[in-house]
């Protein structure tokens, strides 16, 4: 019962949500050392809002405008020696994009997402086995993370009126996830341990479902 239950919320919040399901591959620098990136899959969700476009708020069957408020879950996980290191942002994204709707269901567009990360966590275990896992951090408005991480898109999909719409959407971010200006006192000399540090989220591919339209 209790298993049909949470299926149900399932059901519910995707059929009023936005929902993501994303890949992501990343390019990881220190200094000279080019650390090996895994693709890390992962959710995000929220309501978006069809300004313009067909069954939209302003009805248009040639172009949409749309925006909305979304949770998103940007990260990325890599293996040092026989350890595994996962980053993770937990944040807010107002997404403005453009499109372009053809015979009604065809839909190209391109936009920039407008990423505030609120919750930073990162942890390490044993590489493949998840064995010895620890928390390294597990806070919230972090210093050690970028306050604004924005991201520019491109998508294609297909609309259908009554059911919504599927697409295929390429993002990348163009600001480092670490904040370089972040310092820490050891042994009593301040350092900055991401100055050397760049990452690179070259790509991000995600599958997403709308039902809005």
């Amino acid at each position: 019962m209790k298993k049909f239950a949470i299926l149900i919320v399932v059901i519910i919040a995707v059929s009023i949500c936005h929902l993501k399901a994303q890949i992501t591959f990343t390019k990881i620098n220190e200094g000279d050392n080019v650390l090996n990136t895994i693709p890390r899959l992962s959710m995000d969700f929220g309501l978006p809002i069809n300004i313009i476009g067909p069954y939209a708020i302003i009805n248009n069957q040639a172009m949409g405008l749309e925006t909305g408020l979304f949770v998103t879950n940007t990260g990325f996980a890599f293996d040092s020696d026989s350890l595994r290191y996962i980053h993770r942002l937990l944040g807010v994204n107002i997404p403005l994009r453009i499109s372009g709707i053809i015979n009604n269901k065809i839909y190209l567009g391109a936009g920039h997402n407008f990423n505030f990360p609120f919750h930073y966590k990162s942890t390490t275990f044993t590489a493949r086995s998840r064995e010895n896992k620890q928390i390294v951090t597990k806070e919230f408005m972090s210093d050690k993370t970028a306050k604004f991480y924005p991201s520019l898109e491109l998508s294609a999909g297909i609309s259908f009126h009554g059911v919504g719409r599927f697409s295929l959407r390429v993002q990348t971010f163009y600001m480092s996830f670490f904040n370089p200006a972040y310092s820490e006192n050891i042994n009593g000399t301040d350092i900055l341990p991401y100055q050397t540090t760049v990452f690179n989220q070259n790509l991000r591919i995600i599958i997403s479902y709308n039902p809005a339209l």
